[in-house]
């Protein structure tokens, strides 16, 4: 078994021309901060991080292991998450190392939303900005993920 954290980034400036640089609003600073003490007080301790590198993701990703105590230059980033659609991001997870026991994954709607009600069972009816889906999937190996392989246990939404 492995556990699988899903977050959407934290809400983010509005939509420029240069989406890829957009930074969080001061609403999703906050929201991400809250978030990552929310999942240190669920013990959450992802093996590693993989986010978007977009601005808005990455910052996301910071402020959420700032708050579970990860070490921030740990985090993994992959271009190919952004605003990546859900068989996208199942190849860039079946990527991931055996060796991570545990994987959180940062990205960009619809695709997060789309992914994480295709790996779990339970579906996900409104996934707001920095929300966060966690569960085990049933897999020795990230390369081994399906569709529908997962448990979620729980979600939890910004305040």
């Amino acid at each position: 078994m492995k556990t699988l954290y899903i977050v959407r980034h934290a809400k983010a400036v509005p939509h420029s021309n240069h989406d890829f640089e957009r930074t969080l609003a001061e609403r999703g600073e906050k929201e991400a901060g809250a978030m990552g003490d929310k999942l240190r007080q669920r013990e959450i301790h992802p093996t590693l991080i993989l986010t978007s590198p977009a601005a808005r993701t990455k910052a996301t990703a910071d402020l959420i292991a700032h708050g579970i105590q990860y070490d921030v230059a740990a985090i993994a980033t992959d271009r190919r998450l952004y605003n990546a659609e859900p068989d996208k991001i199942l190849r860039v997870v079946r990527e991931t190392s055996a060796e991570i026991e545990s994987l959180m994954i940062v990205g960009h709607n619809p695709g997060i939303t789309e992914f994480a009600n295709g790996i779990f069972r339970t579906a996900v009816t409104s996934f707001p900005t920095c929300g966060v889906a966690g569960g085990s999937v049933n897999v020795q190996s990230w390369k081994d993920l399906k569709w529908g392989s997962g448990d979620q246990e729980f979600f939890e939404e910004p305040d």
